[in-house]
């Protein structure tokens, strides 16, 4: 009777627990409070019936069978107080489930949820729907209500999914569930909610269990289940099997008489963020978030880099508007926030958020990972942040964060702790370490706040974590990013089980302050029955955003960034909005890194007078899209094309530069080179799949051996690369400008060529 094994067997009772086929669901946001609404009478205890004999034989037989099998597979580790353990378990077991079943019938447990289901091994498909894959599943058949899954949540730490089915195993509420896995029984825990203001602006969702106007039972519409998954409440579509009844919620508020009238009364409560706003973070977005990373290389080279601060007062000659301008290009792509990555501590970025703020740009800063990474970091000091982190932001603060008057800059609304701390910390950290190493770097930033007497309004908090599993998570471990969440809430909560001793109240400044994020590339469908639907039922009152969004396939760049936006311009959702990752190649990183960017670093120099740094020109990023026209009748390209040269690269003067990704081979580079005019030479990177068209022609010292590289000439302009012309032939592969995606689903003005690539310009 483990988490990972079912046993199936029946309590009879005389009336089914919430007979959702009498409840019709609306969504009435605007009533001034929670409205009760009585349900038929129900028994104030079990009815065993008049086989109650029988029913108790047979509850017990099936203990001596499991008993004797236990016998039979370990002879050589058997004795009498196995099948005797195993016996006096069972009878606790069912003891359990029966007072479990009592406390449901006579309403004193807080919450209390079904979802019917038509087939009785569909239980352990409901449980994952309903994250609750770590625990038991035993379908109970009850009079008058379909074989179900009918479960019990603790509402003391906003928790879910501590029991499924009939089974009390294992059950605690929050770490006590963890202190609790190796297979102790334990009493079922009915807590009322904390006060009956978290009831506070609940939906009218039940109408009268009584019958309609007929006569005729109300039964639940696929209306009224759109109408929960707008509210958040049912925010994952069901099967066929399962769409017939919603996820429904009944709770009884501590303030309830202690004599209750019969029949109990009870309320109906829609899941969502609507409900209770206790501990709601200090800034909320004014609207959808839709920001841009920004991490420019000045170069292109592969060569690591010695820093990665590139939002400094020095590196003005980007990012300013008398250098080449790369936040007004963010203001001018529909952005209004953008998310920083690097963070040199001892530079000033007073100038930078100065300009954004200037712009209307809201900034969501970084610590950047060198306290982690550094000689002496976090991982030489037991994944324990504290003081490297008090040194770097006290001097975070000193040099651009806090104005003169103490107060935070006003267009700062976002500190993220760390970045994917679930993989940057080395080795492989545990959830323990990790978590330790998030606690005490948030202790130390307002330890570092209070000694640099920071006042007035303060920007929320967050981690960023990677969108992957998280095994070694004690809950919702194969659900991305989400376990590891949790296990830092539980950490904010309780420092000191992820062995770190808090100065602050932690758990408080959490509640006000802190916001969840994660950085993923999946297509934007996925999001949401992978996460969305998980978090809201895990997460009341937090907001939740992308910090990093790429979508994974370019041809469904403009739709997935609208279907993702469109998710968080619903009021009823946590999620704020996202990221785009990233504003430029990272030419450093390599691999697949570089098909991340709207922006390719071009080959000339912003005309700047003064020239403190030089800054390169920004060249519009171009993929490929998939053809879905068809191929039939395509003619070779090879034969055709024109001057190739093997292992060599053409740098040459160029105010015009066009990089392609997904180019398979040289001669499609040619022949792109071919059907555009402007274009004068072309080299192909193997490694990368990608074509860099430009149009100068490379003379003498241009030509460099660089393997792996194919450069050339274009075909005469007579004929096309493959005998005739190819742009409006079968089988043509159209391509797309990422920064015109971007503009359409952000709804920006768009950006001109004069734009990314000022002629002139000072510093």
């Amino acid at each position: 009777f483990g988490s990972r094994h079912r046993c199936f067997f029946s309590l009879p009772m005389a009336r089914p627990l919430l007979d959702l086929d009498s409840l019709e669901l609306h969504d009435e946001a605007a009533d001034s409070g929670p409205e009760q609404h009585e349900l038929p009478a129900r028994p104030r205890r079990l009815v065993w019936g008049r086989v109650g004999l029988v029913g108790l034989l047979s509850g017990f037989l099936p203990v001596f069978a499991v008993a004797l099998w236990t016998v039979s597979l370990r002879p050589q580790a058997a004795s009498w107080r196995s099948p005797a353990k195993a016996l006096w378990s069972q009878g606790q077991m069912l003891f359990l489930a029966r007072r479990m079943f009592k406390r449901i019938s006579s309403g004193s447990c807080p919450t209390v949820g079904m979802v019917p289901i038509t087939d009785p091994w569909e239980c352990e498909s409901a449980a994952k729907k309903l994250d609750l894959d770590d625990t038991s599943v035993l379908p109970v058949d009850l009079v008058g209500v379909p074989e179900g899954c009918y479960y019990l949540r603790d509402s003391r730490d906003g928790n879910t999914g501590l029991w499924l089915g009939t089974n009390p195993l294992n059950r605690g509420s929050g770490a006590e569930t963890t202190n609790n896995a190796k297979g102790k029984l334990r009493e079922p825990i009915c807590r009322l909610p904390e006060s009956s203001q978290a009831l506070r602006g609940a939906e009218r969702a039940a109408a009268a269990a009584a019958t309609g106007p007929s006569g005729s039972r109300k039964t639940t519409s696929s209306a009224a289940t759109s109408s929960l998954a707008a509210t958040g409440s049912l925010t994952s579509t069901r099967s066929a099997k399962t769409t017939a009844a919603a996820e429904v919620e009944v709770n009884a508020s501590h303030d309830t008489p202690a004599v209750a009238p019969e029949p109990p009364a009870v309320q109906v409560v829609l899941r969502g963020p609507s409900g209770s706003t206790a501990g709601a973070p200090t800034h909320k977005w004014s609207s959808v978030l839709k920001g841009i990373s920004y991490s420019p290389l000045p170069h292109r080279g592969h060569r690591p880099l010695e820093a990665d601060d590139f939002v400094s007062d020095g590196a003005a000659a980007m990012w300013g508007r008398h250098g080449r301008g790369d936040l007004g290009i963010i203001k001018a792509l529909g952005a209004n926030a953008v998310r920083l990555h690097g963070n040199n501590p001892s530079l000033g970025h007073g100038a930078f958020l100065d300009e954004a703020a200037k712009l209307g740009l809201e900034v969501i800063a970084s610590m950047g990972s060198y306290y982690a990474e550094m000689t002496g970091g976090c991982n030489a000091t037991g994944f324990s942040c504290y003081e490297q982190v008090k040194r770097q932001y006290a001097q975070n603060l000193q040099k651009g964060f806090m104005r003169g008057d103490s107060t935070y800059h006003p267009t700062l609304r976002t500190l993220i702790l760390m970045n994917e701390p679930d993989r940057r910390l080395h080795p492989s950290a545990s959830p323990t370490q990790f978590c330790r190493a998030l606690v005490s770097a948030f202790d130390a930033v307002l330890d570092a706040e209070q000694e640099a007497g920071v006042v007035g309004q303060r920007p929320n908090i967050t981690a960023s974590f990677s969108f992957s599993a998280c095994p070694e998570c004690a809950r919702f471990g194969y659900r991305p990013a989400l376990g590891q969440m949790l296990e830092l809430r539980r950490a904010m909560r309780n420092p000191e089980s992820v062995g770190y001793k808090a100065r602050n109240s932690l758990w408080q400044a959490y509640r006000q302050r802190f916001v969840n994020s994660f950085n993923t590339a999946s297509a934007a469908h996925t999001i949401r029955p992978q996460f969305m639907d998980a978090y809201h039922v895990s997460f009341r009152d937090v907001p939740v955003f992308i910090g990093e969004y790429h979508s994974p396939k370019a041809e469904e760049l403009e739709k997935d960034l609208e279907t993702i936006l469109n998710i968080a311009d619903d009021k009823s959702s946590l999620f704020t909005g996202l990221s785009f990752f990233e504003f430029q190649v990272h030419y450093s990183k390599g691999g697949s890194a570089s098909r991340y960017g709207i922006f390719d670093l071009g080959d000339q120099d912003v005309g700047i007078s003064n020239r403190q740094l030089a800054a390169r020109c920004l060249a519009p990023r171009v993929v490929q899209l998939q053809s879905t026209r068809p191929t039939q009748g395509e003619k070779p390209l090879g034969p055709h094309c024109g001057w190739l040269e093997q292992d060599v690269e053409y740098e040459v003067e160029a105010w015009w530069t066009v990089a392609i990704e997904n180019i398979t081979s040289a001669e499609v580079c040619c022949r792109r080179c071919g059907e555009d005019s402007r274009c004068q030479s072309w080299t192909w990177l193997r490694a990368f799949r990608q074509c860099w068209m430009r149009d100068g022609r490379p003379e003498g010292e241009n030509r460099k051996s660089r393997p792996g590289f194919i450069s050339g000439l274009p075909p005469p302009r007579s004929q096309g690369p493959d005998g005739g012309s190819t742009r409006d032939g079968a089988g043509e592969e159209s391509t797309a400008l990422v920064f015109a995606s971007i503009t359409t689903a952000f709804g920006g003005q768009g950006v001109s060529h004069s734009q990314l690539c000022p002629s002139s310009g000072h510093v």
